[in-house]
């Protein structure tokens, strides 16, 4: 009987504080919150949503003949820099570190060849590593495009995380 009332009361309490994590690729506009000009007073919504983003996590994958070789978060803005597009763009430069053995030696000679990769030794280890890209760059019209990598080889998704309740 007690073990019964035990398992009862278990699934109740874990079914009231139970969450679920819920995963979502984003379109990379998603990232930059409207701002304000540098010399005018922010309005509320545009603080609220600022901060609204400030508080939601974001991660990035690098996929490689479908298997994810790279997983990380995107680093958050800054809540005093509302105007400054600089600053926005800067917290998306990544340097990453692969393992020489991660890609096949005919797409690292590509890679190395279009400077996106560089090959680093340290004693008997030999890693690739990428010089600071940007993850998200904006074109000229104004759009926010993902890096590319390898066109048909590399994917790079971009996802918010939410917790639900």
């Amino acid at each position: 009987m007690k073990t019964l009332f035990a398992l009862l009361l278990f699934g109740i309490f874990s079914n009231a504080f139970g969450q679920e994590i819920i995963r979502s690729e984003i379109d990379p506009s998603e990232l930059f919150p409207k701002h304000t000009s540098s010399f005018s007073k922010p309005e509320k919504d545009i603080l609220e949503a600022s901060f609204l983003k400030n508080q939601t996590t974001y991660e990035f994958e690098i996929i490689y003949n479908g298997d994810v070789i790279y997983r990380d978060g995107i680093k958050k803005q800054s809540e005093g820099n509302l105007s400054d597009a600089l600053n926005t763009m800067s917290r998306l430069d990544y340097n990453i570190n692969f393992p020489y053995e991660t890609f096949d030696p005919a797409h690292v000679l590509e890679m190395i060849e279009s400077r996106i990769l560089e090959i680093k030794k340290i004693g008997e280890f030999k890693y690739l590593t990428t010089k600071k890209f940007r993850l998200v760059e904006k074109n000229i019209n104004g759009d926010y495009n993902i890096y590319e990598m390898l066109k048909d080889k590399v994917e790079i998704k971009l996802y918010r995380i939410e917790i639900q309740k």
